[in-house]
């Protein structure tokens, strides 16, 4: 299993966030099975199934990543924190609500992070690269 540590605008676990897609040996490393949903070079998405981790790259960058089980941060997961255990690990930074019906989410835009919250705790914890514009997302992001 690989330990998907954040560094906010720098990397997740072994992948530079805004950095190139990994090398197919590295895709093997990271357990990364390529899928092209959209059917278009513009995107690339892959899919770790035993981290169930998905790292979006368009135009051959990482733009994104989002984790169901784990991501570290500080030496905390943020996968299964509470609304206010959030609020106080990330209490220095400005927090955006976002509402929709089964739930809400957290973002923390200068880091790039946003945060779903189901029943209660973090279901999803996706990261955003600098310097990416993510068409059709709910904001863009450049450093």
């Amino acid at each position: 299993m690989t330990v998907w540590a954040w560094t906010p605008n720098v990397a997740v676990g072994p992948i530079a966030l805004g950095g190139p897609t990994p090398a197919e040996a590295k895709l093997v490393d990271f357990r990364l099975t390529e899928l092209n949903r959209d059917g278009s070079d513009l995107w690339t998405y892959y899919w770790n199934q035993l981290d169930e981790v998905e790292v979006i790259a368009c135009n051959g960058r990482v733009a994104s990543a989002a984790f169901h089980k784990a991501l570290l941060h500080r030496g905390v997961n943020l996968v299964g924190l509470t609304d206010s255990e959030v609020r106080m690990q990330f209490r220095d930074h400005s927090i955006t609500v976002g509402e929709f019906p089964d739930g809400h989410t957290l973002e923390v835009d200068d880091l790039g992070l946003e945060l779903t919250i189901l029943d209660g705790h973090v279901s999803i914890a996706s990261v955003v690269g600098p310097d990416v514009v993510v068409t059709g997302a709910s904001r863009e992001r450049r450093r």
